[in-house]
């Protein structure tokens, strides 16, 4: 176990080696300009046994997002329901970015499966693709030191 941290956007794929040996091969598969993080919280009672007062505590159950991206080309891009469907029930690393400048990088990191990809292509108008994905465990956020 361990972590890999690039200091810069490595591309559109990667291959982490150790030992002269590929551990895992890092694909982009998508970008997407617009999205929404939804983080499902519940208060659990903690309370000690012969408290004065009630007590509690948030816990995070789960969480889940969907991003937009557009373009006026079906050509000018990848098919993405094609290679979210190629990873059938498989968690992925997704990232959600909300500072991009070279000094922060805060973005939401988690592992996620894909519930579905819907595309909408108006006659003459802009190719819009939602993608809807369910957090698979702990959502984390980052920044351009972790």
């Amino acid at each position: 176990a361990g972590v890999v941290t690039f200091s810069s956007a490595p591309g559109a794929t990667v291959a982490i080696t150790s030992a002269n040996s590929v551990v895992a091969t890092l694909a982009a598969l998508a970008g997407f300009a617009a999205w929404t993080l939804n983080v499902d919280q519940v208060q659990v009672d903690t309370t000690t046994f012969g408290a004065d007062s009630r007590e509690s505590a948030s816990v995070i159950r789960g969480w889940s997002a969907t991003a937009r991206r557009f373009w006026f080309d079906q050509n000018f891009t990848v098919d993405v329901a094609a290679d979210m469907k190629a990873l059938a029930d498989s968690a992925f690393t997704v990232e959600f970015f909300v500072d991009t400048t070279a000094a922060n990088l805060y973005r939401y990191v988690g592992f996620a499966h894909v519930e579905g990809v819907d595309t909408s292509t108006p006659v003459g108008g802009i190719i819009e693709q939602t993608i809807r994905f369910r957090g698979h465990h702990d959502l984390y956020f980052r920044t351009a030191s972790t």
